[in-house]
């Protein structure tokens, strides 16, 4: 627990170890990460799974405080991921959501990311031919 830091407040228990990048890219913190016996961990799982249990086949964990750091396993709840998308887009930011569904639903070469990558290298990344040029 010398990586956690417990917040009176918000019952939170916030990770001071090492982050995941947010999901669009950006450098803002995000989950806990570590690493045990040179394998990447998720810190909120390895807490869920220590003072929980098994997490279920399926399921993913929702941190209920919407804190992606906080490790505490009374913040997390075991849910779809369908269900984990709607909770936090539920606080109606559409644009966000309509961002997100876009993101993950188009082929990886065409991903913003990847677009990034080819405007740099000046050619497409493992793209079939008829996805080149587009």
């Amino acid at each position: 627990m010398a990586k956690v830091k417990k917040m009176r407040r918000t019952g939170c228990w916030v990770w001071t170890g090492g982050l995941t990048y947010d999901w669009r890219g950006g450098n803002r913190a995000g989950y806990g990460r570590f690493s045990i016996g040179g394998k990447p961990k998720l810190a909120h799982r390895v807490a869920y799974e220590l003072f929980r249990g098994p997490i279920p086949d399926g399921m993913v964990l929702d941190h209920t405080c919407e804190r992606k750091s906080c490790v505490n396993p009374d913040h997390l709840e075991p849910v779809s991921s369908r269900e984990n998308v709607l909770r936090h887009f539920a606080g109606g930011d559409r644009d966000l959501l309509t961002e997100y569904l876009a993101r993950w639903r188009s082929p990886p070469a065409h991903r913003p990311e990847h677009r990034r990558d080819r405007e740099r290298s000046g050619r497409p990344r493992d793209c079939e031919p008829r996805h080149q040029g587009g």
